[in-house]
């Protein structure tokens, strides 16, 4: 499951609207939408705007699922340093990247499987024409012997 739809689902189970979390995150119209789209997802920025706004908002749900959907003391928060924000902001950074990363490589192994069933048509199709061929030898060898068969027979 994507971070959008992870982010979907708390929206309905907050009875919340597309319309009004872009307004509340001063979102560019339509960037939910787009983000549910096949192969998107939400940018690093907007994942920000989101668990910023959001409290109580589970980060580590939100971005990989662990965990519950819902902090269990939101409220809690304000007591937190700036130190801390800090350090959950950068470990929230690091899992995007992370999430980035496991993406591209998922690209890769796409790009690679394609280019060996490219291959593997390749290989077909030359194996088709030696077989032909072979089919061709094996004819021509049967028509060749009943030639000599006939001329064996005529003396």
């Amino acid at each position: 499951m994507r971070i959008i739809d992870r982010f979907n689902t708390y929206m309905e189970a907050k009875g919340l609207t597309t319309n009004a979390v872009t307004a509340a995150l001063s979102l560019s119209v339509g960037l939910l939408h787009k983000a549910s789209g096949k192969d998107r997802d939400l940018s690093q920025k907007t994942i920000n705007k989101i668990l910023s706004y959001y409290t109580d908002l589970n980060p580590a749900w939100l971005l990989n699922g662990d965990g519950k959907m819902l902090l269990e003391n939101p409220g809690n928060d304000s007591v937190d340093s700036s130190a801390t924000t800090t350090m959950k902001l950068s470990t929230i950074e690091k899992l995007i990247d992370d999430i980035n990363v496991n993406g591209r490589s998922i690209d890769k192994l796409v790009d690679e499987i394609a280019k060996s069933h490219e291959l593997l048509g390749k290989s077909q199709e030359q194996l088709d024409r030696v077989l032909t061929l072979y089919e061709k030898e094996q004819n021509m060898l049967l028509e060749l012997k009943n030639v000599l068969v006939d001329d064996v027979s005529k003396k």
